[in-house]
């Protein structure tokens, strides 16, 4: 009997409804304090695509809002324009678009499920390139002790790009460690993602150039050509992205009318770590950087510098939301517009003499947070952002409400979704199941069992690409759990995998017919034969 056509189909569908399991047992998809930058940074590309801002130099249009950042929310001045869009592109155009246009069809709801959908095709392409035995039943109950176990079903329903991080680790490593496994269909779905998660976030473009190297070292033994075949998916991935996301810059560019400037991650990090300050200290006792008044300015978080400077001085931590009650207010001047460019345009001389300060410090501190973030793998109450959005007296909070199912009767109810996130005992749990597939991964390399020798490539990608991404987040942005939960899960993946292939050879084995009584004629059935 044929299989029915619809089996597949059906299958992504059940296993993208059990991701979504915990938004729907929550009320709602979650929401962090990112995401209404994401919408309206969407929101804003969009306008300016229908109606472009004027070129320098043409007239101003006055009173024209801006929405992705909290400058300009009651009309923006050309100084709002300008510091903006130093600061928006941390947020990706190919994730705030998609979301705003996506919210606007169907609601968040409609985001999460196509996210959910994306992970449930990734993740049945991968089971079934690393281990062909197990059928549609088994893959459906890996999907679903990964959503009870781990916290990809809450990176799934999380209107955020990070879901896309683990999905871009774990395409690659398929991709490198399975190709044979996999159909010319498969192989450029799984390239698709990849490169769609550097173009929501750039960060998992480090992580798919890690993948690349590391698959080229590991498979070395096999011949040069061999191992540059196998990573050539990935390598055309990252390619592809790079020309799609040049292009997409000068889209921006041409559409707001004025350069755009990429999000100053790395000297954030290294002014919030006193690492700049300390060459600063040095480098201005003579005239030629703008940014030297950062000398004098101490803000142990990456944020000031990313959204803030020059336009305030640090705000206490603890009351960061007032500041953004204040920036909304602000009308931002060509003057200090034009000293934020400066400080971006500094940003490469201030970040090589930051490391040529200060380089085996930092090594030390970003080499200690990925160790740390080697070990976040739980969902938290900060998961979750609405209930501190909602105190906020900010155009983002008016955005989250907005957009968020179910918002507008919080003011009434006392719903769970109203309130701060509580993971309960889920935290241990996820703790428990990451330290257990780390082991497996372990076991994987070191154990000569069949289920370990079928995933040992996997496994080892898997691995390294699990410290590269703590060691890459722990350098570029902090001690930030969310950035290695992302793809924590990866680990237990790995450990589900071979729990279920073991089980499924096993069962084989037990039900394999003897081939005695086909030969030798039952011992009943002698001792009846007449004489």
């Amino acid at each position: 009997m044929r299989p029915s056509r619809f089996r597949v189909p059906v299958t992504i569908a059940l296993a993208a409804l059990i991701l979504l399991g915990p938004a729907l047992f929550w009320g709602r998809p979650f929401i962090f304090y990112d995401t209404p930058v994401y919408w309206g940074w969407g929101k804003d590309v969009v306008g300016a695509l229908q109606h472009p801002w004027p070129r320098a130099g043409a007239p101003w249009i006055p009173g024209r809002p801006l929405f992705g950042w909290e400058l300009g929310a009651h009309g923006a001045t050309l100084g709002d324009l300008r510091f903006t869009l130093t600061a928006i592109e941390a947020r990706s155009i190919f994730y705030a678009v998609p979301l705003y246009l996506l919210a606007a069809a169907g609601g968040l709801w409609l985001v999460a499920a196509l996210q959910a959908l994306a992970a449930a095709l990734v993740l049945r392409t991968s089971v079934r390139a690393l281990a062909p035995a197990l059928g549609e039943a088994a893959f459906l109950a890996v999907t679903a002790a990964l959503v009870l176990l781990t916290a990809v079903g809450f990176e799934a329903c999380d209107i955020m790009p990070d879901l896309f991080g683990g999905l871009a680790v774990l395409a690659a490593a398929v991709l490198i460690a399975r190709p044979e496994r996999l159909s010319r269909a498969a192989r450029l779905g799984l390239a698709a993602v990849a490169g769609y998660a550097v173009l929501a976030h750039a960060e998992n473009g480090l992580n798919l150039a890690a993948a690349a190297a590391f698959g080229v070292v590991f498979f070395a033994r096999e011949g040069m050509k061999a191992a540059l075949l196998r990573v050539a998916p990935v390598a055309g991935a990252l390619a592809a992205a790079a020309i799609v996301g040049l292009i997409g810059h000068a889209g921006v560019e041409q559409a707001f009318g004025r350069p755009s400037h990429p999000a100053p991650f790395l000297v954030s990090r290294l002014a919030a770590d006193g690492a700049v300050q300390r060459y600063l200290a040095k480098a201005c006792s003579r005239p030629g950087l703008a940014s030297c008044d950062l000398a004098q300015i101490h803000a142990d978080y990456p944020e000031y510098y990313l959204a803030l400077y020059p336009l305030s001085p640090p705000p206490d931590l603890a009351n960061a939301a007032s500041a953004y009650d204040r920036l909304q207010s602000t009308d931002v001047s060509d003057a200090s517009a034009a000293r934020r460019e400066r400080f971006l345009a500094e940003g490469p001389r201030l970040v090589a003499g930051a490391l040529t300060a200060d380089g085996p410090h930092l090594a030390a501190l970003a080499l200690a947070r990925g160790g740390a973030l080697m070990g976040a793998g739980a969902v938290g109450p900060n998961f979750d952002s609405f209930a501190g959005l909602m105190r906020e007296r900010t155009q983002r909070a008016r955005e989250t409400a907005a957009i968020t199912p179910g918002a507008a009767d919080c003011g009434r109810t006392r719903a769970a979704s109203c309130g701060p996130l509580a993971p309960g005992p889920l935290a241990a749990i996820q703790t428990l199941a990451l330290l257990a597939g780390l082991a497996a991964l372990g076991g994987c390399l070191l154990l000569d069992a069949p289920e370990a020798r079928d995933l040992r490539a996997f496994a080892a990608q898997i691995l390294f690409l699990l410290m590269a991404n703590a060691l890459i987040c722990g350098a570029l942005s902090g001690l930030y759990e969310r950035y290695q939960i992302r793809v924590a899960w990866l680990a237990p993946f790995v450990a589900l995998v071979a729990l279920a292939s073991g089980l499924v050879r096993r069962r084989a084995r037990a039900t394999l017919p003897s081939p005695v009584p086909g030969i030798v004629p039952p011992i009943a059935a002698v001792q009846r034969r007449p004489s």
